[in-house]
C-alpha cells in the first residue's frame, strides 16, 4: 500500500543517514497522520488493513460488517450496523418505502458484480484514511439533519446522544466468489466513503 511503503522508506532513509542533517522532532508517534503505520489483520471477518491509532476493532468491525452482509446478502446485519435513524430516513424518506433491504442490498451487489465481471467476495478491506468530522463538515451537516428530523417527531435531540462521527475513504479489494483469498487483489473498489458514528456508545455506519 503506498501509504505504509512511503514511510518504511522515510524510515529507511532516517536509519541509514541518507536524509537530511538530523533535526529535532517536534510531534509524537501518536501525532502522525493517518496511515504512517498500518495493522495488517487476516484473521477478521474479511481480511482489513487500517491505523489502530485511530480505528479501533469496534470500528473495524462495524465496517466489516457492512460488507460482510452486502457480500452475503444478510439483511438483519446489514440494517443493524446502520444508523437506525439514518436508515429510517432512506428507507422510508428518500425511497419512500419501495425497496427492501434484501432488494437495496442485491442491487448494490448487482452493481459490483457487473464491474467486477461476475460474482465476488470481499478479500480485503483497506481504510486508506480517517477524518474526525468537525464543526462545518459534510458529517457535521448529517447530524443537523438527524436533528431536525427528530424536532419535527418530537423526540430526544438526537446529537445529543453522539459521541463522535469518522468520515472514512476505503478501497475494498474484490476476489472470485468462493476463492477464499484475503488480501489485496487486483480488482478493488477505491475512494469509497462511509461515516462512522458513536451513538449511545455503539458504532454504526452511514452510507453517504
Amino acid at each position: 500500500m503506498k501509504k505504509q511503503c512511503s514511510a518504511a522508506f522515510a524510515l529507511c532513509l532516517l536509519l541509514t543517514g541518507c536524509a537530511a542533517p538530523a533535526q529535532k522532532m517536534d510531534f509524537t508517534y501518536e501525532e502522525l497522520p493517518y496511515g504512517a503505520t498500518i495493522a495488517i489483520v487476516n484473521d477478521s471477518l474479511i481480511a482489513s488493513q487500517y491505523d489502530s491509532r485511530y480505528i479501533t476493532e469496534a470500528m473495524r468491525d462495524a465496517v466489516l460488517k457492512y460488507y460482510h452482509a452486502v457480500e452475503t446478502k444478510d439483511t438483519d446485519t446489514y440494517a443493524s450496523v446502520q444508523l437506525p435513524q439514518w436508515h429510517d430516513y432512506v428507507v422510508n424518506t428518500v425511497y419512500q418505502g419501495q425497496y427492501t433491504d434484501l432488494q437495496l442490498i442485491k442491487s448494490l451487489y448487482d452493481s459490483c458484480a457487473k464491474n467486477f465481471g461476475g460474482s465476488f467476495e470481499y478479500a480485503c478491506i483497506s481504510i486508506e484514511d480517517a477524518q474526525k468530522c468537525s464543526a462545518g463538515s459534510e458529517g457535521q451537516q448529517v447530524i443537523d439533519m438527524l436533528d431536525e428530523l427528530a424536532k419535527e417527531q418530537e423526540q430526544e435531540k438526537f446529537s445529543s446522544n453522539v459521541d463522535e462521527m469518522w468520515d472514512l475513504t476505503i478501497t475494498a479489494y474484490m476476489a472470485k466468489k468462493g476463492s477464499g483469498t484475503r488480501g489485496e487483489t487486483k480488482d478493488a473498489l477505491t475512494d469509497q466513503h462511509l461515516y462512522l458514528i458513536e451513538y449511545g456508545s455503539e458504532w454504526y455506519i452511514i452510507i453517504s
